[in-house]
């Protein structure tokens, strides 16, 4: 973790940016592991947060936008209503707005069953329907 409070792939790039994919990765699987109250996760949720907060919209810069926002929005959503209420109304418009006259979703270019499984996974989150996302 670097002192931003971001994360980065691995001990050797030291040194280098934060990436917040995997910094938005990392809170989801701190806090699926019932870790919410650590330094570490409070400090990479405020990381993600701010990187949200300067930079709206769906696109964060790194192309794996569909990943980034598949692990934040699990983040933001376990981190209640005041993280929840401030991402989940504009990725969600964001998201209808991408989706394909066939249902679809373009998904990073990767394919869309990628697409379209991410966004159904952000889009059911407010109603619980998968047993790991309940709160």
């Amino acid at each position: 973790q670097n002192p931003d409070g971001g994360i980065i792939y691995q001990v050797a790039m030291q040194g280098t940016e934060s990436r917040l994919a995997i910094s938005a990765a990392a809170i989801a699987c701190l806090y699926n592991a019932g870790d919410y109250d650590s330094k570490m996760a409070t400090s990479c949720l405020a990381y993600v947060d701010k990187q949200f907060q300067i930079n709206p919209g769906w696109s964060k810069g790194a192309g794996h936008d569909y990943y980034t926002h598949l692990y934040a929005s699990q983040a933001f959503y376990q981190a209640g209503d005041k993280y929840w209420s401030s991402y989940f109304p504009a990725a969600r418009d964001q998201l209808l707005r991408q989706q394909a006259h066939d249902g679809s979703w373009p998904g990073d270019g990767i394919g869309q069953v990628y697409g379209t499984a991410i966004a159904l996974i952000i889009l059911q989150l407010p109603y619980k329907f998968l047993p790991i996302y309940q709160r």
